[in-house]
């Protein structure tokens, strides 16, 4: 995909199945995503069991980005 440097063909050949609201429909393990690594510098998928937690919150894109820096 870097070959055709268009970040919105690689998010659709790659990621937009997983964003498709459809995709979770009836399953346990839920995903949701704010932004991808064709967008941003970083992926900020979270996965989670919906009957342990349903309707899980996105952590702050600010949180994910500083996971495991130290100060």
């Amino acid at each position: 995909m870097k070959e055709f440097n268009d970040p919105d063909i690689a998010y659709l050949a790659s990621c937009y199945i997983g964003d498709a609201p459809e995709y979770n429909s009836g399953r346990v393990i839920q995903l949701r995503r704010t932004q991808t690594l064709h967008h941003a510098d970083f992926c900020d998928e979270l996965y989670w069991n919906n009957y342990v937690h349903p309707d899980a919150e996105q952590p702050s894109l600010d949180f994910t980005k500083n996971i495991g820096k130290s100060d």
